[in-house]
């Protein structure tokens, strides 16, 4: 597939985006950035005891080839987004059935992050459902808010 047609295909489905952004109490115009195939998000963790305010992550997900696969998704330094992690740098801590997201340095292992399943795991994620913007930030943003958030790695 082209650029220009995963671009048009992004484009199609973003006011669903926004939606959930504005579903999670953000605010799509600051908290969700997408120049052309690749969009950056901004998501507050859920709130520790210990904490005074939220933790914030950027996620960047490349929608390269969007409808034949999913994005590649990468954690970016919050003080530098232009700044990608290197293995588990900038990730979550979660306990519980969200602990195995961030298990792997090469990849988060969820439906919507395509090198899960081009480093050979979860063949049945490769699904066009998992594919979508809107499943994949909402998926994301539901895993920080989870009771199972225990702040930063």
């Amino acid at each position: 597939m082209k650029a220009e047609e995963s671009e048009g295909l992004l484009l199609d489905r973003w006011s669903r985006v926004e939606e959930v952004i504005r579903d999670h109490g953000r605010d799509p115009i600051t908290d969700v950035v997408r120049d052309k195939l690749v969009v950056t998000l901004r998501a507050h963790a859920a709130l520790r005891p210990d904490a005074t305010t939220p933790d914030l992550y950027i996620f960047r997900l490349d929608f390269m080839d969007y409808d034949s696969h999913a994005p590649s998704i990468w954690l970016c330094n919050p003080e530098d987004p232009t700044q990608t992690g290197q293995g588990q740098q900038y990730y979550p801590k979660l306990n519980g059935a969200g602990s195995g997201v961030f298990a792997h340095p090469n990849f988060l292992c969820m439906p919507g992050d395509r090198r899960c399943y081009d480093a050979g795991h979860h063949a049945e994620w490769k699904k066009l459902e998992y594919y979508h913007p809107e499943f994949v930030v909402e998926s994301l943003l539901l895993l920080l808010r989870s009771t199972d958030y225990q702040g930063r790695m």
